[in-house]
């Protein structure tokens, strides 16, 4: 049987005893102190079903390109809003320009990122027109762009 210290368990299941069986336990990542994550859609079922499998994310883009691409995707799901991802060097640049459809590119290395679009109506903006990274919490993924293919 598993075993779960008091750090891995959601502190809902110390305050309520009779809800945690001792079967569930929840892991959950330690940096992640505030309990949501980010909500990630896809644009297409073919794009959703191609990013939910490592097999056919290695043979589209390739083992190295693959590892970049499923750590990214890990890392928008585990980060509660776009601010956040500010602290990672070269996923987010510090002001959120958007482009007429209101995409950006999230990067995942220098040559590849994924373009998104906030999953908001309306989209959170500040008066001189840039995103909100604190308010966008949920995004869609419109596709992943290779640069300079």
């Amino acid at each position: 049987m598993l075993e779960a210290g008091p750090e891995q368990v959601h502190p809902s299941c110390l305050l309520e005893p009779e809800w945690y069986t001792g079967l569930e336990i929840l892991f959950t990542f330690r940096v992640n102190v505030t309990w949501s994550f980010m909500r990630v859609r896809f644009s297409s079922r073919s794009l959703a079903d191609l990013c939910g499998s490592a097999a056919a994310i290695d043979q589209k883009w390739g083992p190295a390109l693959g590892i970049c691409l499923r750590r990214r995707l890990k890392l928008l799901v585990a980060t509660p809003t776009l601010d956040l991802l500010r602290g990672y060097p070269g996923v987010l640049p510090l002001k959120l320009k958007t482009d007429a459809q209101d995409q950006l590119a999230i990067g995942v290395r220098k040559d590849c990122g994924f373009i998104v679009v906030p999953d908001h109506r309306p989209v959170p903006r500040s008066s001189n027109g840039e995103l909100v990274a604190k308010e966008i919490d949920q995004i869609i993924v419109v596709e992943v762009s290779i640069y300079g293919v």
